[in-house]
């Protein structure tokens, strides 16, 4: 997890969880508490794909969505998330995968 402030410029990057080749367990708390703690107005999360496959699971997809609405009740925009294999990485904001709000009047 990177916490970013209000001009993304880098407070912190923390290594939350550690899972095995085919899955890690991931909850919002242990993420959210650190953003709070850092005081973020932003962040980005990064993890690897031990087989080199950069294309996002069907888990990936679902973990993206929460901790962007978590972050959204929050007030702490979800920048991106990347996917990093062996010589390549995969980006949900280039890829447009984020929803970004748009502004009530």
């Amino acid at each position: 997890m990177i916490a970013l402030n209000s001009e993304l410029q880098l407070l912190e990057h923390v290594m939350l969880f550690r899972g095995t080749a085919e899955y890690c367990l991931v909850h919002p708390r242990d993420l959210f508490r650190t953003l709070i703690l850092t005081n973020a107005s932003a962040f980005m999360m990064a993890h690897n794909h031990p087989s080199g496959n950069i294309l996002p699971s069907h888990a990936d997809l679902k973990i993206t969505q929460r901790f962007q609405k978590l972050g959204q009740l929050m007030e702490i925009k979800l920048v991106d998330h990347l996917i990093v294999g062996s010589e390549s990485f995969f980006s949900f904001a280039d890829r447009g995968l984020l929803k970004t709000r748009k502004a009530r009047l």
